[in-house]
């Protein structure tokens, strides 16, 4: 049994859901929509269908469409670009892909001939997604692979990531089980992914794995998926990735786990009105039962999933629960009925997997793959290029660098011959400054010198006028109190005196100007 894949469940065939709880903001907008008329009626609606947005889809379509009509007697081409690609995202949640095609369709040109990028890139995912439903898989890979290139030049990495995980679904849905697992890891890869999206990429990874028969690979990757599903309250993405377990326990003969799967997963599709995993979720639970030769449960089972397909519509599905019929009206000995039913699947599978068909895909893929190669080849080129600038400012670089280490060079040995000129200079000076301060204590002793000894000779012959002033004056005393008589003899001893003085003042000034 071929795993179906949680995409079409995640984000096509959640049925609405009953809101569980008041949106105090949805509130307000709907208190402005009904007390204010002079506000925007389109993006009051469009604040609404916003706010309900994979909360309550049903009630979220409905105002989304009464703001898409709002819009278009506007003619602001961005307000319906806008509101259209929520319409057209919601109306896809709620089962009504044909419509949203159409909207989606109508909206995209618009999108593009403006160079509204955001919502470009958003309504390539919307159609993507729904031509993925509808097993459209040459235009959801065209789409894909659109949008893929407008993300890579935006460098959104948020967006690469989800690009290239449908990418790989749709691989997985093609039978290129390698290419599935290629694409996924390649998107899980460009970090940080979302949860989400990590979950998606594991269930296509594991899912390819169960295809190329290694179920202890493919088991691995649902129960990573599952470890990050426990924190997840979308009830679409668990009872889509418990089936696709359960399918894989089932293969690698793990019946009752396989069966503890697949009935957590029936309440869960319940809650979703997930008529896809609900139908699956029947439809294991017939095979297991087979396998048990439990033929009533069976037979049960497999009714269940076929009343469910059929109300559903969806040809894929009904190409499993065919085979199942098939397989069960042979077990119980129904061989024509048997034979009926497989010749049914064989038809519907046909009819699904039209040669032309898969040649449109070829075309798609080819078309795609010589892009991405003439983008690499720009890119190459580009990266050459810059290479070769880069390349060419280095060399300036180095050149204007070297030229500035030559000048260094230059200058630090001008500054060392300098500095060893200016160390002679100072060293010659230091010896002409310590001779000539020689000299100069030689000269200042000998001063000193000849100081002292002037002192001394003018000690001495102060010391010896003053001894003959001194007898002079005793004399010149002695005369005037003496008898008159020997007056002269006083007064030739005063000339005497007065000679010798004589002599010691030529001898002091003689040597004086010695």
């Amino acid at each position: 049994m071929k795993i179906v894949q949680p995409l079409l469940v995640l984000v096509l065939l959640a049925g609405p859901v009953r809101l569980q709880a008041s949106n105090p903001k949805v509130d307000s907008l709907l208190r402005v929509l009904q007390t204010h008329a002079t506000a925007d009626r389109a993006e009051v609606l469009w604040g609404i269908a916003y706010e309900l947005f994979d909360i309550d889809n049903g009630q979220a379509v409905f105002y989304a469409e009464r703001a898409y009509q709002e819009v278009w007697k506007r003619g602001d081409s961005l307000q319906i670009v806008k509101v259209g690609t929520t319409y057209g995202q919601l109306l896809r949640r709620v089962g009504k892909v044909d419509r949203s095609i159409e909207v989606s369709s109508l909206l995209l040109p618009v999108a593009k001939r403006n160079d509204y990028r955001k919502y470009t890139k958003m309504l390539l995912n919307s159609l993507g997604l729904a031509c993925l439903f509808k097993e459209k898989y040459d235009e959801a890979l065209k789409y894909n692979y659109e949008s893929l290139i407008l993300k890579e030049q935006d460098h959104d990495k948020a967006g690469i990531v989800v690009s290239l995980v449908n990418i790989g679904l749709i691989h997985y849905k093609l039978n290129d089980y390698k290419l599935a697992i290629e694409y996924s890891k390649r998107g899980l890869s460009i970090l940080p992914p979302s949860d989400y999206e990590l979950i998606r990429g594991y269930m296509t990874i594991a899912s390819s794995f169960y295809e190329l028969r290694n179920y202890d690979s493919a088991n691995f990757y649902f129960r990573r998926a599952i470890s990050l599903d426990k924190l997840s309250t979308d009830h679409g993405v668990t009872s889509q990735l418990y089936n696709d377990f359960a399918t894989s326990l089932f293969a690698s003969e793990q019946l009752d786990s396989a069966e503890y799967y697949a009935n957590l997963a029936i309440p869960q599709a319940a809650h979703m009105v997930n008529k896809w995993s609900w139908t699956l979720s029947y439809t294991l639970l017939s095979q297991i039962a087979l396998e048990r030769n439990n033929l009533a449960a069976s037979e049960k089972f497999v009714n269940c999933a076929d009343s469910i397909s059929r109300s559903a519509d969806f040809p894929f599905l009904r190409l499993e629960v065919l085979k199942q019929r098939a397989r069960h009206l042979a077990r119980v000995g129904k061989s024509e009925q048997a034979v009926q039913a497989f010749e049914q699947h064989t038809i519907l599978r046909d009819s699904l997997y039209h040669g032309a068909n898969k040649a449109r895909i070829r075309e798609v893929q080819i078309a795609f793959a010589q892009r991405e190669n003439e983008l690499k080849i720009r890119s190459q080129a580009s990266i050459l290029a810059l290479k070769n600038d880069a390349l060419g400012k280095q060399q300036t670089f180095i050149l204007v660098v070297s030229g500035l280490l030559v000048v260094v060079v230059i200058l630090a040995i001008e500054l060392f011959r300098a500095n060893r000129k200016k160390q002679k200079i100072n060293q010659l000076l230091d010896v002409r400054v310590a001779e000539r301060t020689r000299e100069l204590g030689h000269q200042r002793d000998a001063l000193q010198h000849s100081v002292a000894e002037q002192k001394m000779i003018k000690a001495k012959v102060g010391g010896e006028l003053m001894s003959h002033l001194n007898t002079l004056q005793g004399l010149v005393n002695l005369g005037k109190i003496d008898q008159p008589g020997n007056a002269g003899l006083y007064f030739s001893k005063a000339e005497a005196v007065t000679a010798q003085m004589t002599v010691v003042v030529n001898q002091f000034l003689t040597d004086g100007q010695k």
